[in-house]
């Protein structure tokens, strides 16, 4: 059993996915946070996390297009929709 420190709360967790998210550029492959103190940080920058996010969709609207249009040209894009389209028809 593996076991990491969380580098705020510095509680000793079992290294897993239950206690941390998976990250695959840090060591072991999950995040140097626990989910606990992973959420009260992002609880406590919503605002700021929602404005970066806002000032990059506008910024690069015509990346977004583009992924978009891969994804739903994509095998799985196309089975989501024809899913979704099912489901709609069903109603």
């Amino acid at each position: 059993m593996n076991l990491r420190t969380c580098s705020v709360c510095r509680k000793e967790l079992e290294l897993s996915s239950l206690n941390f998210h998976k990250n695959k550029n840090e060591i072991g492959g999950f995040d140097y946070r626990c989910k606990k103190c992973k959420l009260i940080h992002y609880n406590s920058n919503k605002e700021r996390y929602k404005e970066t996010s806002t000032n990059w969709q506008k910024l690069n609207k015509d990346k977004i297009k583009h992924i978009s249009k891969k994804y739903r040209e994509s095998p799985k894009g196309i089975s989501k929709r024809k899913e979704y389209r099912k489901k709609e028809y069903e109603n």
